[in-house]
């Protein structure tokens, strides 16, 4: 299968944003499946948008920022298993989803997306020249086992086991953090290969 890239649409997004933002106090994160492509797992259909994380504090100045592009302004929603402060743009045809506060409930496992933490164990990825900060592996293995997306967690298992040292210190702090209920734990460590279990003490 070939590798897919990010189109012309989204690059254009992203270094719209990246320029607008460059200037600012704001740190800002490529998350979903375009943070994914740019680390370089594997994908079945091409990324069509954009999900950026950022810090709550940010996202009137973020907001801010891309209120030209705005489809609404920030608001907190809730589903059945997600609560999260969103907002929505669309710049260069794509859709822009910003999100801050989030956390995930499924089973008995709450996991709260603390950026101010996870900040400290993102990458950067070079897109054109410039710098992009993408989300750590380990929340997105997470994320993705919350709420079962085996065509995402599976290959993001695989990247995660091909070096243990970079990707799995900030899971086993993610584990300590919050609250995992023990399906999802061992569904983690068989993935991973890896006993989780105590790793949550």
């Amino acid at each position: 299968m070939a590798s897919l890239v990010l189109s012309k649409s989204l690059i254009d997004c992203i270094t719209y944003i990246y320029n607008k933002s460059k200037t600012s106090e704001v740190d800002w994160y490529v998350g979903g499946s375009c943070g994914l492509l740019l680390q370089d797992i594997t994908l079945k259909t091409d990324p069509r948008d954009l999900d950026i994380q950022i810090e709550t504090k940010f996202s009137p100045i973020f907001h801010s920022l891309l209120q030209p592009y705005a489809l609404d302004r920030p608001h907190y929603s809730e589903t059945e298993i997600f609560k999260s402060l969103l907002s929505h743009y669309k710049i260069c045809g794509i859709e822009v989803e910003l999100v801050a506060d989030f956390s995930v409930h499924s089973l008995k496992s709450d996991y709260k997306v603390d950026m101010s933490f996870l900040k400290n164990y993102s990458t950067t990825q070079n897109l054109n020249g410039f710098e992009i900060k993408v989300m750590p592996l380990a929340h997105e293995f997470v994320f993705n086992v919350l709420r079962n997306r085996p065509d995402r967690f599976l290959a993001i298992a695989k990247k995660m086991t091909s070096n243990r040292t970079l990707y799995f210190p900030v899971l086993y702090e993610i584990l300590k953090r919050d609250q995992f209920d023990e399906l999802h734990v061992q569904k983690m460590s068989d993935l991973l290969s890896e006993s989780l279990c105590e790793r949550e003490m």
